[in-house]
C-alpha cells in the first residue's frame, strides 16, 4: 500500500502548514498530492503577501492547474485528485498553550 500523504511546513515568515492528501483508490493520488504541494509552495514563495487572500487563492489555483495538466497528459491519470489544506500554524502561546499539571 502506498502512502499518498504529503505535508510541509512553509518558512516561519508565512507560518502556514500545507497538507495535500491524494485520493485513495484513484489512479496517481500520490502524484496528485505531490504536484499540488509543489505548486502551492512555489506559488506562495513568489507572491507579494500584501493581500494574503489573493496569495492563497493564486496558490490553490496553481495547485489545481498542476493536477489538471498532469491528468490531461495521461488518460490513465484522468481521475487523479487530492485534497488540499492551507492553514495557519498556531503557536503554543496564550490561550492555546497546553497546560501541564
Amino acid at each position: 500500500m502506498q502512502d499518498s500523504v504529503d505535508a510541509r511546513m512553509l518558512d516561519p515568515d508565512t507560518a502556514l502548514l500545507v497538507v495535500a492528501d491524494g485520493m485513495g483508490g484513484a489512479p496517481a493520488g500520490d502524484l496528485a498530492s505531490g504536484r499540488a504541494l509543489a505548486a502551492v509552495i512555489d506559488t506562495l514563495g513568489q507572491r507579494d503577501w500584501s493581500d494574503p487572500d489573493v496569495a492563497l487563492a493564486e496558490a490553490v489555483a496553481a495547485a489545481n492547474e498542476a493536477v489538471w495538466q498532469e491528468a490531461l497528459a495521461d488518460p490513465r491519470k484522468a481521475s487523479m485528485g487530492t485534497t488540499l489544506v492551507i492553514a495557519p500554524r498556531q503557536r503554543r502561546r496564550g490561550p492555546y498553550r497546553e497546560r501541564r499539571r
